[in-house]
């Protein structure tokens, strides 16, 4: 079947990559970039096939990565992926599942299930505690924010739910010089502009 030829290439890319990525470069150098230009093209009036596509993507993609997952990367501290969660990630995009509810996709419910509860073990909080998980950093301190503010305002006898935050009492938020950039854009995300924030200078050690 075309499908399984298709898999198969995609496999064929994502494997050689993973094979070379010891010699390859951190950041691509100026003939790669150059390459880039290539896929600026206009918008085509009908679909391309595929496995065209596919190669495109390996020709032109591949060598025009930043290699975050290599050994000669240490630059910002990103995380690598191992195969077995390549591997996992895969099948995940196979199944195609619509994650949000347990009627919707029962084993992404479970996995989330059972994946929070580890988090509680390995934490060693109480394993009664809700657990959510979000798509990065930003987000996260988002959820974080805002669960804050909302326990800040019950403790001032202001509903949020119910009055929203309009005229709500105003809460200063204490942020070091060296914040970092997610926190301030979740902050400002949650209502929090830059005239309530008091910032705490760091050292030379960011503390």
């Amino acid at each position: 079947m075309k499908q399984n030829k298709l898999l198969a290439l995609a496999k064929e890319y994502a494997t050689k990559y993973l094979n070379e990525l010891p010699g390859k470069r951190a950041f691509p150098d100026e003939a790669s970039l150059k390459e880039l230009e290539k896929l600026s093209v206009p918008l085509p009036d009908s679909s391309t096939d595929p496995e065209q596509v596919l190669e495109v993507l390996n020709t032109i993609g591949s060598p025009n990565t930043v290699a975050t997952n290599g050994g000669r990367y240490f630059g910002f501290v990103f995380g690598g992926t191992l195969p077995a969660s390549l591997a996992a990630s895969w099948l995940a995009s196979a199944w195609d599942q619509n994650a949000v509810f347990n009627l919707s996709s029962p084993i992404a419910a479970q996995t989330e299930k059972v994946a929070g509860k580890w988090l509680l073990d390995l934490l060693k909080l109480p394993m009664n505690s809700a657990v959510g998980f979000v798509t990065g950093t930003t987000m996260a301190n988002f959820c974080a924010v805002l669960a804050a503010r909302q326990s800040i305002y019950e403790r001032m006898g202001w509903d949020s739910k119910v009055r929203g935050i309009n005229g709500a009492p105003a809460i200063r938020v204490v942020v070091g010089e060296e914040v970092h950039a997610s926190m301030l854009r979740a902050l400002m995300l949650a209502g929090f502009g830059s005239e309530n924030m008091i910032r705490v200078p760091a050292d030379d050690r960011e503390e």
